[in-house]
């Protein structure tokens, strides 16, 4: 009769651990990047990779408190949270810009008035090419793409290494996508809160001749933002 106490014991001690580790690999299951800003209550989120040279470097950024950039004449420019860039040792902005050269002068309008039916998905052409003798390098105003023409932007994504708000010669590393995916999911009034989320694949860094670089970026895009003038605040 004891043998048959302790190996009963055993059977549902057994049983327990199972049904906690079960439990326990439930709980741990990853949120998908593009879910992270609800998930967690965040203003930007990405996560990415950079290879250059047979070297992978890795990096996950967010912004809980704040997103700060602009919806201008014909960008969104964000600011996503800081990384260490590769090769770099120190942190820096990590900066996202999402372009139509072709928009409307009112940017945000236009988007809030594309969105009101449900959100605008849009493809991401290769932006890799920079035309030769150009005099900015981190212009993206010579490509082809245009919301209303084809659903199509350029996407941008670099660090601030000048530590200026914004990508230009004067940094090291931006690199121009390739390809993929940006869905706007559209504006919220209350609280003023303007959604999107991104899957996009990497080209060159276009600041360094030469350069062969891939990557891969994706997250998603929720800060709040206030309607100005010519521009619309993001934060």
């Amino acid at each position: 009769m004891k043998r048959k106490t302790l190996w009963l014991f055993a059977f549902l001690s057994l049983t327990l651990l199972f049904v906690a580790c079960g439990e326990e690999e439930e709980e741990e299951e990853p949120v998908d990047p593009i879910d992270r800003c609800d998930a967690e209550d965040l203003r930007a989120f990405a996560e990415g990779s950079i290879s250059v040279d047979e070297e992978t470097t890795t990096f996950e950024v967010s912004g809980a408190d704040s997103a700060p950039g602009r919806i201008s004449a014909n960008e969104i420019r964000i600011q996503l949270g800081s990384a260490v860039p590769p090769g770099g040792e120190e942190a820096e902005p990590v900066i996202m810009r999402i372009y139509d050269p072709n928009s409307p002068l009112n940017f945000a309008t236009h988007l809030s008035e594309l969105t009101e039916s449900g959100p605008l998905e849009l493809d991401v052409i290769d932006a890799s090419e920079v035309p030769a003798g150009s005099q900015d390098l981190t212009s993206l105003d010579q490509f082809d793409c245009s919301i209303d023409d084809d659903a199509t932007v350029c996407v941008q994504v670099g660090f601030d290494s000048a530590g200026d708000g914004i990508l230009f010669d004067d940094d090291e590393l931006v690199y121009n996508a390739i390809g993929g995916t940006v869905t706007i999911d559209g504006f919220d009034p209350n609280p003023p809160t303007f959604s999107a989320h991104f899957d996009v694949q990497l080209g060159r860094n276009v600041l360094t001749f030469g350069d062969d670089s891939t990557g891969h970026f994706e997250g998603c895009l929720r800060p709040r933002y206030q309607p100005d003038q010519d521009y619309w605040t993001l934060n």
